[in-house]
């Protein structure tokens, strides 16, 4: 991996990822990752040191708050387009 442990339960670490795994999961690279951060347009991240995690949950918020619902009609709408989010 990236030189750093896997947490383990009752960790203070359980539900944050490594940026490593983040790429992986998100299927981008590191250097996209940074890049994110430096524009402003990434999921937060915890920085102690050198050491960088991101939490899981603000990375599912930041995954959901770029959701775009389809332009034009279709038979068939998306959960919460149009509707107010109310799906």
């Amino acid at each position: 991996m990236d030189g750093h442990k896997e947490p383990r339960d009752g960790d203070i670490l359980v539900g944050y990822v490594t940026p490593a795994q983040l790429a992986r999961l998100l299927r981008r690279s590191r250097r996209t990752l940074d890049r994110w951060h430096a524009l402003r347009i990434g999921p937060p991240r915890v920085q102690v040191g050198r050491l960088i995690l991101y939490r899981r949950d603000p990375v599912e918020q930041w995954l959901g708050s770029r959701e775009q619902c389809p332009r034009g009609q279709s038979t068939r709408r998306a959960v919460g387009c149009d509707d107010g989010g109310q799906g």
